[in-house]
């Protein structure tokens, strides 16, 4: 084990990097996404978790 590594920050960190990621792909996918269909399939992925609660 690393001197000074703790799993819970550890995890923490990796956590914020996720969502750092997502808001950063969320605004700006279009010029990062190397595949239009990988693009599509994480935007209903996104879209089905966001509005999972919604009633239609």
């Amino acid at each position: 084990m690393q001197v000074g590594w703790h799993p819970a920050k550890s995890r923490l960190e990796a956590e914020r990097v996720r969502e750092q990621t997502r808001r950063y792909i969320d605004r700006h996918g279009w010029d990062v996404a190397e595949d239009d269909d990988v693009w599509r399939e994480y935007q209903r992925r996104r879209m089905a978790q966001e509005y999972a609660g919604d009633e239609w």
